[in-house]
């Protein structure tokens, strides 16, 4: 309605040839990283309400602790980590907090199925997952299972893997 008053004429540009484009059509995304998850949820609190990680933490405090344990998990300011062994500097060791079950679900709608995350796919789910600091069991098997049961994704996109019939010769002489 506003345009009406002004006398303009539209021209298509191809993609290639506009080099000037419009700041609106190259308007940037938020960053995939600054989801709600990762902000606004108390971590301390969940992971102490989780039993498989307070288990865990109870083992960590023992004088006989198991060496598996003490390389695999760490605990800082009363959250579990787990540790990801850096190749050549012990000093750079990364760690990931570890996330209670009762986030896993919302950790994958943000990170998969969120307006900013766009479906991607298992391998962008799971480093976009690892990259903002996540961990917890059997994450790779759940993430998985979770974009191949997408509804979404089921009724959009196309499958890579096609049915391939076995070539038959025909007994034609």
């Amino acid at each position: 309605m506003r345009l009406q008053q002004y006398h303009y004429q539209v021209i298509y540009v191809p993609g290639p040839k506009n080099l000037a484009a419009d700041a609106l059509s190259r308007h940037p995304l938020p960053s995939v990283n600054n989801v709600s998850t990762s902000l606004a949820v108390d971590w301390p609190k969940l992971q102490q309400q989780d039993s498989h990680i307070q288990t865990l933490m109870m083992s960590m405090k023992k004088a006989k602790c198991p060496e598996g344990l003490k390389r695999t998990y760490t605990v800082a300011n009363d959250l579990l980590f787990h540790i990801i062994p850096a190749t050549r500097n012990k000093a750079r060791n990364r760690l990931l907090l570890v996330i209670p079950i009762s986030m896993h679900s919302a950790v994958l709608q943000d990170y998969y199925s969120s307006i900013w995350a766009g479906h991607f796919g298992i391998r962008k789910t799971l480093q976009r997952i690892l990259q903002a600091g996540f961990w917890w069991p059997d994450l790779h098997p759940m993430v998985k299972e979770f974009v191949k049961s997408c509804k979404i994704c089921q009724h959009t996109k196309t499958s890579i893997h096609y049915d391939t019939q076995p070539v038959l010769t025909l007994g034609i002489a």
